[in-house]
């Protein structure tokens, strides 16, 4: 279609997301607006609704993945906590947890520790620290926001990742066509100076953890936690009784092991030969079913071990945690469909060829940015969003670049990076903020909103210092980037510490 009429149906479920609260309504509406937009008055295609769009969101197989593993470790979870397992897991930290400034710590470097996939990173890191994190009275919102900013941000910069076989592949198939000697890996590692928002985020939170401060909703939501009525003791007497740390331990251990192992395994072949290439080469989404499945399995025999329950009553407390994931799932599968409705609409063809073609070389990296957020915005994938902006993107610099320019080509691959990620976190129908409410068991929508304001604000910072590192070095940028931070936070945030 490429017109402004694609720009609606993700607009529409933006803005009733909103002011309804109702993610699922929001996520409907959209489909809905899609399809008629699509197909008009030919009401004999709007079946496509359910056949195509809904049903085929679920036939996908990457999301058929997405699904198992989910259920696999909702299944783990629920079984560990209704036996005392989660609580056997944290109980030997809380001696040195003693604060909720330590607990906040404790959740950004568990995330920053497990950097090589933003999934596994949301759904562990979320379902291990939120028994920590509610008996420290850390809101929901707090822990989703720090789970979700320590997922994708680590993930997409990290030299070992999942996402590192993506981006090169889209890195190389450019320069590739180009005929730039360099190879795709070199051009990423010197882009990362430029990746201002994954870096920026980073440092946000923990200018935020340091400082003890918040603004806006998420100051809300911290004082509303802390006035809960419960208090820490009271969550103890409410504790099943206490079981041995391994109980808790061995099944997350094993689901960290089997996926890293299993990310190796298919990742190896004749031509990866370092382990940067064979994470980047790997399957993440066998090796996070492959890892779930193990820590299913790891938990129901340490449940028939270290209980007197039969294999029955796990089976049942397993299926209780199947059916909290469904509204989660619920949301997913919407959004996979507004997604593909999106897709069909060519809204990101119509963002891209809205962009005026008389830049000059050194804004091209702030638009490339600002495009690449609001395809990433309006699509809700940061991978999906690489795959369309780097083939035009890459060109593009090149095209422009001068003797003196030659890096306008790493601030143009990490703009696409950047704004991916900047618009992924910003968006409600992205798949990764859905996996970090669901795993710290916080209200979707309440989750968007509390994170929106600090996404902005990095956001706004990233955009300034990648204006700036057309000037003056990059690393300088970073300093003056950091300080602004530190500056809004310390004259903008209320104490919550």
């Amino acid at each position: 279609m490429n017109t402004w009429l694609s720009l609606l149906p993700p607009i529409l479920a933006i803005v009733i997301a909103f002011i309804s609260r109702q993610v699922l309504l929001a996520l409907f509406s959209g489909l809905v607006a899609g399809v008629l937009i699509l197909h008009g008055l030919n009401y004999t295609q709007y079946p496509t609704l359910l056949d195509k769009y809904l049903v085929g969101s679920v036939a996908n197989t990457d999301h058929v993945y997405i699904i198992l593993f989910s259920l696999f470790i909702s299944g783990s979870v629920a079984i560990l906590y209704k036996n005392g397992g989660m609580q056997a897991l944290i109980r030997p930290f809380i001696p040195l947890i003693k604060t909720r400034k330590q607990a906040q710590w404790s959740t950004y470097f568990s995330g920053v520790i497990l950097f090589f996939d933003d999934y596994a990173n949301s759904l562990v890191v979320g379902n291990t620290m939120r028994s920590i994190t509610d008996y420290h009275k850390i809101s929901r919102e707090k822990l989703a926001y720090l789970v979700d900013s320590t997922s994708a941000p680590i993930a997409a910069i990290a030299l070992i990742t999942t996402w590192i076989g993506a981006e090169l592949g889209y890195i190389s198939d450019a320069v590739t066509s180009l005929g730039i000697s360099e190879s795709a890996y070199s051009i990423f590692l010197n882009s990362l100076p430029y990746a201002f928002y994954p870096l920026f985020t980073l440092a946000f939170i923990a200018i935020l953890t340091s400082l003890g401060k918040d603004f806006g909703p998420m100051y809300t939501a911290e004082i509303t936690a802390q006035n809960q009525t419960s208090t820490p003791n009271q969550i103890e007497e409410k504790l099943p009784v206490l079981q041995s740390f391994w109980f808790g331990a061995a099944p997350i251990l094993m689901l960290i092991v089997v996926t890293f192992f299993t990310l190796i395994i298919t990742g190896k072949n004749e031509t990866t030969h370092t382990l940067g290439e064979i994470m980047g080469n790997a399957n993440s989404y066998t090796s996070l079913l492959w890892g779930s499945f193990v820590c299913l399995i790891t938990t129901l025999f340490l449940s028939l071990v270290y209980t007197t329950k039969k294999l029955s009553d796990l089976f049942e407390e397993m299926v209780v945690g199947f059916g909290d994931l469904l509204p989660a799932i619920s949301v997913l599968v919407l959004a996979w469909a507004l997604s593909d409705v999106i897709s069909d609409l060519k809204t990101s063809d119509f963002i891209i060829g809205a962009m005026p073609s008389n830049f000059s070389a050194w804004t091209l990296p702030i638009a490339v940015f600002l495009i690449s957020a609001a395809v990433s915005f309006s699509t809700g994938t940061s991978w999906g969003t690489m795959a369309i902006i780097y083939p035009l993107a890459i060109p593009l610099a090149f095209s422009m670049m001068q003797i003196d320019e030659t890096n306008l080509l790493y601030a143009c691959v990490a703009s696409v990076l950047s704004g991916a990620v900047f618009g992924d976190h910003c968006s409600p129908i992205s798949d990764t903020t859905i996996l970090s409410s669901l795993a710290s068991g916080c209200n979707h929508i309440q989750h968007v909103r509390t994170q929106l304001p600090y996404s902005l604000v990095v956001g706004g910072a990233s955009l300034l210092c990648l204006f700036l590192s057309a000037f003056i070095s990059v690393w300088v940028c970073f300093i003056i980037g950091v300080f602004i931070l530190y500056f809004l936070v310390k004259n903008l945030g209320k104490n919550t510490l």
